[in-house]
């Protein structure tokens, strides 16, 4: 009678338990490779208002999906000159409706894909708690006042409309401070570099109390609609993570948050 010893099991069955891990290796990697060949990344151009908001939304998509959100912000006018020059992004978010439109009748987006997401509001603020800044702007009680460059941001053209509704433009003029984007006129005020500011309203929509300063948020008869629209890029239209994103915005708690964000929704 042969006793079976630790040797001899081992001797028996090492094969069989090589073949088993081989097996389950390759069954994980077979696994690991159907994810990550299902999740796609979405390179998404965002219009510098609505960075904060797109940043939780893009969170949540990729919690949900488990696909990548890449977003690169700016004005919608360079954003717009980017994507011309070929830049490969799949979504663009602008701050208006006219530069998706352009796209659209160059035969730069997918048909049909055009939509507005959010429509904003224009904010005249000071970092000075306690003060009128409709009043400081109607009797010039400022040495400086920033907004984004109206040529390259809706904001921007949205502030000077407003001047000129209010006809203050002519002694506003010479205290103009021109940025990039809303976002650096929204900090030029916060480090005090400014006395009044005109960035989006959603940029200081969900501030603490301590970094309200004060706010004249504009009406909306005083400029023209801040219809902000999204459209998917041909560049994307084989991408259908980002047709899927595109459809996430238009979801019930996505239009929420962005009302939470200071914009409003049709």
């Amino acid at each position: 009678m042969i006793i079976p010893t630790l040797e001899n099991r081992t001797r028996r069955t090492g094969p069989f338990l090589r073949q088993m891990a081989t097996g389950m290796i390759a069954i994980c990697l077979l696994a690991t490779g159907e994810r990550t060949a299902l999740a796609e990344d979405i390179k998404l151009a965002v219009a510098a208002n609505f960075l904060k908001p797109i940043r939780v939304i893009a969170k949540k998509f990729e919690e949900e999906t488990g696909n990548a959100v890449k977003i690169s912000a700016g004005s919608t006018g360079k954003l717009y000159a980017q994507i011309k020059k070929g830049a490969p992004f799949d979504a663009f978010l602008a701050a208006n409706s006219r530069e998706p439109k352009r796209l659209e009748t160059e035969g730069d987006i997918v048909p049909g894909s055009l939509f507005v997401y959010a429509v904003g509001q224009l904010v005249l603020w000071s970092h000075q708690k306690g003060v009128d800044p409709k009043k400081m702007l109607l009797d010039a009680k400022f040495e400086h006042i920033a907004l984004a460059n109206p040529k390259l941001a809706p904001y921007g053209k949205a502030a000077v409309e407003t001047m000129e509704k209010l006809g203050v433009t002519s002694a506003a003029e010479p205290k103009l401070i021109k940025c990039e984007t809303v976002s650096q006129a929204h900090q030029f005020a916060v480090i005090g570099n400014v006395e009044l500011s005109f960035f989006a309203y959603s940029q200081i929509a969900l501030a603490d109390e301590d970094d309200k300063g004060s706010s004249w948020i504009v009406p909306a008869d005083q400029h023209s609609k801040i219809a902000q629209a999204a459209v998917l890029l041909k560049t994307g239209e084989t991408n259908k993570a980002a047709a899927e994103f595109l459809a996430f915005l238009k979801t019930e708690p996505i239009r929420k948050l962005i009302v939470e964000y200071g914009y409003m929704v049709e």
